[in-house]
């Protein structure tokens, strides 16, 4: 029997694909009667499926887009993308590189006060950028660090890194480096040859190593000049999370306002809202300064127009004052106020609130001590003569007195018989006694190197050992044993905030923070309230700020971030720091926008395995 394959020729002819009835059909159909588009009564929201899921893409295309454009900057509320220019070789020159920054024969759009602040237009008329020298304060350099969005370095290809330039380095990568960082390379020439490796390879390696990412180096020439803007231009800013709940202001105008006769004087801030959106019930921090609440804040037009024909892109062409919500806005009250009362179970008599000393018929001889603890009773324990206890004791200290004046002279006569010898032996015992005590401290240096938790008592001490260790307290076992952690606290941790739950608390902190406040972008003028004996100090820092480094911030706090409190923090020394920090010592301890002057004390930390 033959087989027969199934035939691959069928012809298929095309079906006929009409777009709609014709006017002709629906006019029979209808019998002149037209169909309403929205019927009253009828939902507008009720379509067919394609219809729904072609919304769906839309949606989802045009988020796409705008979350694209924010990170590039092409968004009309993003404020210009901050680069700061730091150079790590002595021979470098940040002039040089801000020439490559600037369009070809053409001046930049505006400049701040100085050469310190430049913001220019990049290519397409799409997109700004702001450029600022990195300040040589290492505090001032942590602070441009939080509105940072490109850091560029500026190198000189024949000399190495600096060690001051390797410590801002290290300083800004334990605080928080921006994600994108890009190189200009000075005064180089490719070399010609195999054998010869280019300067752009290896300043790539070398800056690989250095910050365990790969850094895009470019040549400082003028071909480079456009692969320099272009980059800047398209290169995708990633949200960093350390920052992206606190709305911050980088200082580019400072306005101080002091009539005379409020309570308070004004300090003006006017500056791009970057990072998150500006909650003005909320309070805001000067590093290394301190924390104000906010008067009003004015939102101008962006100074900075970019595209053809002067154009402005972003913000509003009228002001417009945000003033806060008394009952909303949040206090600058830090510490907690002291009950003197709080958990008393006694009430003071009368006479004690009176302030009067109350007298008691005790037995004679009697101390003060012992006669507080008989009961008051004119009946019992009167003495014989009718004497009180306060009189006897003061016979009794009147007698023992004399007894001590008398010995007392006794021993002064048989000091004056060996005072000659004393002196004699004094000069030969000296050298003995530097060099005894110069062993002991030494000895003790090493026993405390060895065993820096340990604590010896000798068997010759004066002191015993129950009376060096009586404010300690024995347990029997450091995992089972009943322990009260309130007790015998300090009288100032009553003023500390307590979180029965700190990650609740954290999570309320965070949901508070995403409130609509004034958009990222917006050009404002924050106005702080500033007490009058704290004017003259306040406004002399920001004024020193602002002509020296050119990096005065302000970043909004979240809640609870004013309050004081305690907090234990474990921390890693860099490999190229070799100094000797001892405890006690006074460190500025960095947290965060905030600065404290500490003397910590320093504990090892095993985790359960040798060290």
């Amino acid at each position: 029997m033959q087989h027969h394959h199934r035939s691959q020729l069928k012809q298929k002819n095309k079906p006929f694909k009409s777009s709609g009835p014709s006017k002709k059909a629906i006019k029979k159909a209808n019998s002149g009667r037209v169909e309403l588009k929205n019927a009253p009564g009828a939902s507008s929201t009720s379509k067919g499926r394609a219809e729904r899921i072609n919304k769906a893409r839309q949606a989802l295309t045009e988020q796409r887009r705008k979350t694209l454009n924010a990170r590039r900057g092409l968004d009309a509320s993003c404020a210009p993308r901050l680069c700061v220019l730091m150079k790590i070789t002595r021979s470098a020159s940040l002039a040089q590189a801000k020439v490559l920054l600037r369009e070809k024969n053409s001046e930049e759009m505006q400049d701040g006060a100085g050469n310190d602040m430049m913001t220019v237009q990049l290519e397409n008329a799409s997109q700004r950028l702001t450029a600022i020298d990195a300040p040589a304060d290492p505090l001032m350099l942590m602070d441009v660090m939080i509105v940072t969005d490109v850091v560029l370095l500026v190198i000189d290809a024949q000399e190495e890194v600096d060690a001051k330039s390797q410590h801002m380095i290290n300083l800004i990568k334990a605080y928080g480096i921006p994600p994108t960082i890009i190189a200009v390379l000075q005064n180089f020439s490719e070399s010609a040859g195999p054998k010869h490796e280019s300067p752009i390879k290896v300043w790539g390696a070398k800056l690989k190593n250095m910050f365990n990412r790969d850094v895009k180096v470019f040549g400082g020439s003028t071909v480079d000049r456009l692969s320099v803007r272009r980059h800047l231009s398209n290169v995708s800013i990633p949200v960093r999370p350390s920052w992206s709940n606190r709305s911050s202001v980088l200082a580019e105008n400072l306005q101080i306002q002091d009539d005379g006769q409020s309570k308070d004087a004004l300090i003006g801030i006017t500056g791009y809202v970057r990072n998150a959106s500006l909650n003005v019930n909320k309070l805001f921090h000067i590093p290394s300064f301190g924390t104000y609440q906010a008067s009003h804040v004015v939102i101008h037009g962006d100074p900075h127009r970019i595209g053809k024909g002067g154009k402005e892109i972003g913000g509003a062409e009228d002001e417009k004052t945000v003033i806060p919500d008394q009952e909303e806005q949040e206090s600058l009250m830090m510490e907690h106020e002291v009950d003197e009362m709080d958990q008393e179970q006694t009430w003071p008599t009368e006479e004690e609130m009176q302030g009067k000393k109350k007298v008691k018929k005790v037995p004679k001889g009697t101390g003060s001590y012992q006669a507080a603890w008989y009961v008051d009773n004119d009946d019992e324990y009167e003495g014989s003569d009718g004497e009180t206890g306060d009189e006897n004791e003061d016979e009794g200290d009147h007698e023992s007195q004399e007894s001590d004046e008398e010995s007392e002279q006794e021993i002064l006569e048989d000091e004056d018989e060996d005072e000659d010898d004393q002196d004699m032996q004094d000069d030969d015992h000296d050298q003995e006694k530097e060099m005894e005590e110069f062993l002991r401290l030494k000895k003790e240096a090493k026993e405390n190197e060895m065993f820096p938790d340990e604590i010896d008592v000798p068997l010759d001490s004066k002191v015993p050992a129950r009376t060096r260790f009586q404010k300690y307290r024995g347990v029997k076992s450091l995992r089972s044993s009943p322990w009260d952690p309130n007790e015998n606290l300090p009288r100032d941790y009553a003023k500390i905030s307590h979180f029965k739950n700190a990650n609740a608390s954290k999570a309320r902190a965070l949901a508070d923070a995403k409130v609509a406040g004034i958009d990222v972008g917006s050009y404002v003028t924050l106005w702080l309230r500033v007490p009058r004996e704290q004017l003259e100090s306040t406004a002399s820092y920001c004024r020193d700020v602002m002509e020296s480094h050119k990096a005065l911030v302000v970043v909004g706090l979240l809640k609870y971030e004013n309050n004081m409190t305690v907090m234990n923090c474990s921390i890693d020394r860099f490999k190229e720091d070799g100094d000797v920090i001892k405890g006690k010592d006074s460190l500025i301890l960095v947290c965060g926008m905030r600065r404290m002057e500490v003397q910590p004390i320093y504990s090892e930390q095993k985790n359960n395995r040798w060290s």
